[in-house]
């Protein structure tokens, strides 16, 4: 089986977050038994880890991150490219079909949200918009995956 996971899953091992945590440390072990397979979508380095964590600054810190929190064998999924927000060496070109399913993600997950170029105060609320459709656009265009999604931070425990 192979499992996409998101940034909050990664959160939830970072801060032990009860009681999301414990799933997480379960794919972790069943990833290391080599039962599953595990992939994070590239995006979820683009994306603020919280408001006292500094932003990636590169991918190899993310990777660096990711390795700490003891997912050392996992793929990484690459989205569409976007300028300043998008990783060069983990993005795809967007047209054709893959930027057709991504508009269709946005108007579900995102829909009162532009696609780009927001407001100056929407700006963040954008970027962590995007990284949400580009986690769903990751899981169906490289498909065969199943998502596993953290709960959203400020809405733990429930």
């Amino acid at each position: 089986m192979r499992v996409t996971l998101d940034l909050n899953c990664l959160i939830d091992i970072e801060d032990y977050r009860q009681p999301h945590v414990e799933p997480v440390l379960d794919l972790r072990r069943l990833a290391e038994a080599g039962t599953v397979e595990l992939s994070i979508p590239a995006s979820a380095a683009s994306e603020r880890r919280g408001a006292d964590k500094p932003r990636i600054a590169n991918f190899g810190q993310f990777q660096r991150w990711v390795t700490e929190l003891g997912f050392g064998h996992v793929d990484f999924l690459a989205p569409i490219l976007y300028l300043d927000f998008s990783f060069l060496d983990y993005a795809v070109l967007g047209g054709g079909p893959g930027s057709v399913l991504e508009t269709e993600i946005h108007e579900v997950v995102a829909p009162n949200m532009p696609h780009q170029s927001p407001a100056p105060h929407q700006a963040g609320k954008l970027r962590n918009a995007k990284c949400d459709v580009q986690a769903v656009w990751c899981h169906v265009h490289y498909g065969d995956r199943t998502p596993v999604v953290g709960p959203p931070r400020g809405r733990v425990g429930g």
